[in-house]
């Protein structure tokens, strides 16, 4: 069997420095809380954040006598505050009518025009490959042309999430975990959105993350998340990690939902054995906590789904299982921690990370019980033990 691995301590914990726009109901602390269900939510509609950086800062504009291209300035910011910007952006152009940006009571952006009628060239204009009509909900496979009001296809509350942690020192991270949740017009999907970890040796910045898109050393996507439902922790394996001081946890997200949330957040480095691995997984499996049908029970409660995995530690050297085993169990009971069933196949890109949550083979879990040592001295000391481990989220 592959070598698996334990990640126990978090070095994101008490690191926190700096967040997207938050909703207060749901602190960005919470995506440090191991208990399931507390998430770090978005803040959505005019207190969300939106990004303009380089890959969507212009708009394109006809007014029957040339394109003019207008400029939005940079950064991370609130949807009433880019309102206000592309608006005063657009009046201090070459421009000849008055305009005006806003979000209507559907959460979709207008753009109007008094004094005649004029074009969006999203399709066909010099930026159409950096313009702000994705960011705004537009659709830019085609121009909008003839009037003087747009109205968005799409509605948008925010398009940007994220957590920003200082290290103190250089740091070197092994792997990072995350858990994304929405509604169900949230998209998840890789085309749509992305999920990103971030390092760098500097801050890049404390109020955009597209300018950590941009510039910072570390950009690793996430692994997709999990097809099943029953699991949706996503990772990022790195199996030759540089250190850096600074980290940010990033989702960029082209939606029409008004619910962005991180349930957790963690970087860690693996605790596992150079030489051992689990002799066996026996009697791991999906185990379902709700009541069953029955003659006498004709509305049965459905309960929660959860993977279980017993871990076999057999024959393993004394200093391997004190340094894992014995790590485990002081990182106690009643706290979470990560598990990978075959970790190195996972970082050299053998077994996908999504696939492997999916068979309950990549967890966030807790340890609910555990066998005392049992040491087998025959020439050399061995420990034998067992951790039966449940799925926390």
């Amino acid at each position: 069997m592959a070598r698996s691995a334990l990640f126990t301590t978090d070095l994101f914990d008490g690191k926190l420095i700096a967040h997207s726009v938050q909703d207060f109901d749901y602190p960005a602390e919470n995506a440090s809380n191991d208990l399931p269900g507390v998430p770090f939510a978005a803040a959505e509609g005019d207190g969300g954040q939106f990004e303009v950086s380089s890959s969507n800062a212009w708009i394109d504009i006809d007014e029957g006598g040339g394109e003019v291209s207008v400029a939005i300035p940079y950064g991370g910011q609130l949807r009433s505050e880019l309102v206000t910007r592309i608006t005063a952006a657009l009046n201090a152009s070459a421009l000849g009518w008055v305009y005006a940006v806003s979000f209507n009571a559907s959460h979709k952006c207008v753009i109007s025009a008094t004094g005649g009628t004029f074009d969006i060239l999203w399709d066909t204009g010099t930026h159409s490959a950096n313009n702000i009509g994705a960011e705004l909900g537009f659709s830019t496979a085609s121009d909008d042309t003839g009037l003087n009001s747009y109205t968005a296809s799409q509605r948008r509350y925010s398009t940007s999430t994220w957590l920003l942690y200082d290290m103190g020192v250089d740091t070197t991270v092994g792997a990072f975990m995350a858990f994304l949740d929405g509604n169900s017009a949230t998209n998840y999907g890789a085309g749509s959105s992305s999920f990103k970890v971030y390092g760098n040796q500097t801050i890049v910045s404390t109020g955009s993350l597209d300018a950590w898109d941009d510039f910072a050393d570390l950009s690793s996507l996430f692994s997709d998340r999990g097809v099943e439902d029953e699991n949706k922790i996503q990772v990022v394996a790195q199996a030759s990690p540089s250190a850096y001081r600074f980290y940010m946890i990033g989702w960029r997200h082209f939606d029409q939902s008004n619910e962005h949330r991180i349930g957790v957040s963690r970087a860690f480095n693996a605790l596992w054995s150079s030489t051992r691995t689990l002799r066996e997984l026996n009697g791991h499996g999906m185990v379902d906590r709700g009541t069953s049908l029955g003659q006498g029970n004709y509305y049965p409660v459905p309960g929660e789904r959860v993977w279980e995995a017993p871990l076999a530690f057999d024959s393993w050297g004394v200093a391997d299982y004190r340094a894992v085993v014995h790590a485990a169990v002081r990182h106690g009971r009643d706290r979470a921690l990560m598990w990978a069933a075959r970790w190195d196949d996972i970082l050299d890109g053998t077994y996908d990370a999504g696939d492997e949550a999916d068979k309950g083979l990549l967890l966030w879990a807790a340890i609910q019980d555990y066998s005392l040592d049992n040491l087998r001295a025959e020439g050399s000391e061995y420990v034998t033990g067992e951790l039966l481990i449940e799925q926390v989220r």
